[in-house]
């Protein structure tokens, strides 16, 4: 016999109980998530645009109920790569508000897809592997840099605490001279390139 607390409610069931306890569905739950989040995170969408202020009192009741619970799930999620990808989101939001910069609407999902259309996997400008990988503000943000899409690149932790908030094609003309690519040339090239469906069809290549 197992206390009633140890089964999740059900209101269709003549007790308002699931008839198996919490640890039996646990794995259930878990494996049935793994298999339709992308179903789940829809459906949940869709029930917070019909009811937002709905969705939000049933939130706050259950976070005042189970303060314990929720804190130990937010410290698990936290030290995951994706909890520090959020919290380094965050932390850069605060920082654009702060130096009163433009700031756009975005998640870090948003910032990988993008990254991954232009195929930026590696540092933007030591091109060498960015684990973790951080985002790094191409235009810094104390030199009235945006906070978007189009201003942020992935960037190793040494690049990135090197340049800091340094003038950005000057950082990266230095770092692709190490590699033996001329940024003028370069760009020189990019501009002279014909552009058609595809694009520039003239790619940087290092200098003699």
């Amino acid at each position: 016999m197992k206390p009633a607390a140890d089964f999740h409610k059900f209101s269709a069931a003549d007790d308002g109980l699931r008839p198996r306890c919490r640890a039996c569905r646990r794995p259930q739950s878990a494996r049935y998530y793994r298999e339709n989040r992308d179903e789940i995170s829809r459906r949940g969408a869709e029930r917070y645009a019909r009811n937002p202020e709905v969705v939000k009192v049933r939130v706050k009741r259950y976070q005042a109920a189970h303060p314990e619970g929720l804190r130990r799930r937010q410290a698990r999620y936290a030290a995951t790569e994706g909890g520090k990808a959020v919290q380094k989101a965050a932390q850069q939001r605060r920082r654009a508000r702060k130096a009163a910069a433009t700031v756009e609407h975005f998640n870090v999902a948003d910032v990988y897809e993008d990254w991954a259309d232009l195929d930026l996997w590696v540092c933007f400008y030591c091109a060498g592997p960015a684990k973790p990988l951080q985002m790094d503000h191409f235009e810094p943000l104390a030199r009235g840099g945006a906070h978007g899409l189009i201003n942020l690149v992935p960037a190793c932790a040494d690049c990135n605490h090197a340049k800091s908030d340094k003038e950005p094609w000057s950082v990266l003309s230095d770092h692709l001279g190490q590699r033996g690519v001329d940024l003028s040339t370069c760009v020189a090239w990019l501009n002279r390139a014909a552009v058609g469906p595809e694009g520039f069809n003239v790619a940087c290549e290092p200098v003699e």
